[in-house]
């Protein structure tokens, strides 16, 4: 029977030495990994706080354009305008770590979609005569009328011209085009703001006028925008005149849409906006939407 020898000092002095540098190795991967993910939740909440930040900017600017609105309201002006301050886009403005710009766009100056839901046929034909000043098929009022069924969920509001998309006819490229001259409000009556108003619309509003009239007014408008209604229908002709409802337009606007976008440091942010005007107090968010 065999007796095996003791190892040698040496020999258990280099394994001792080999488990030391594979502990000190098992250390260092762990504290790497620590490191990392630490720097990875240091760096997660440096960009949390400056989205942080951004956001805080953009709900800053859109109270600004509240309280523009409400400014006005307070000092008793009649109307709204294009050339006014409140139309004027705001550049990039630096703040403490970032900047902030925006602006304010007229929500009557467009066709309100709402309009059409009561079926009046006066609307329809103003919505016509829109299509034809695009260059558009008139045989898309009628697609649309056949889908409507009264009512307009809030979603679809929401949505605005998007909602179109399932509409026969209502391409991407129709959408986009009708997208700059269409808006969809919660309110039914709201009025044409002719002084904000493109030429397309002036042109689609009055039955029976025709472009080279709605151009002359509003070149008219251009050199000095309307104080009252009756500023406006007193350049129709007779005819014209008698047919055109002049409860239909406005010289003053309720509803307004804001952009804003902002940076701080890192972090970005942007919104848009639905504004409405309320008697002695400031305007409503009707809706908010953040891209």
């Amino acid at each position: 029977m065999s007796i095996r020898a003791p190892a040698s000092p040496r020999r258990q002095q280099g394994v001792a030495l080999l488990m030391a540098l594979l502990l000190v190795a098992v250390v260092t991967v762990l504290a790497s990994a620590i490191l990392w993910r630490v720097d990875i939740w240091v760096t997660q909440v440096k960009v949390l706080r400056e989205a942080r930040q951004a956001h805080r900017l953009v709900m800053g600017g859109v109270d600004w354009a509240r309280s523009v609105l409400y400014e006005r309201q307070h000092q008793r002006i009649r109307k709204d305008y294009l050339g006014e301050a409140w139309s004027t886009r705001v550049p990039p403005i630096p703040v403490a770590g970032g900047e902030i710009s925006g602006q304010m766009f007229d929500e009557q100056s467009r066709f309100n979609m709402a309009w059409l839901l009561a079926g009046d046929p006066y609307a329809w034909e103003q919505y016509e005569r829109l299509l034809r000043a695009l260059e558009l098929p008139p045989a898309l009022a009628g697609a649309l009328k056949s889908k409507l069924s009264g009512k307009v969920s809030e979603r679809v509001r929401y949505m605005g011209p998007a909602s179109l998309e399932g509409v026969p006819g209502y391409t991407p490229e129709v959408i986009e085009k009708l997208g700059k001259y269409i808006t969809l409000l919660p309110n039914a009556h709201s009025k044409l703001n002719v002084n904000t108003a493109p030429l397309e619309l002036i042109y689609a509003i009055v039955p029976g006028l025709s472009f080279e009239q709605a151009k002359a007014i509003f070149d008219r408008r251009a050199a000095a925008p309307f104080n009252h209604t009756p500023d406006f229908y007193t350049l129709l002709s007779g005819e014209v005149r008698d047919a055109f409802r002049t409860d239909s337009i406005s010289v003053r606007s309720d509803f307004f849409r804001v952009e804003v976008h902002a940076t701080f440091e890192q972090g970005r942010a942007s919104a848009v906006a639905l504004l409405k005007r309320k008697p002695g107090a400031w305007p409503d968010v009707v809706w908010m939407k953040r891209p």
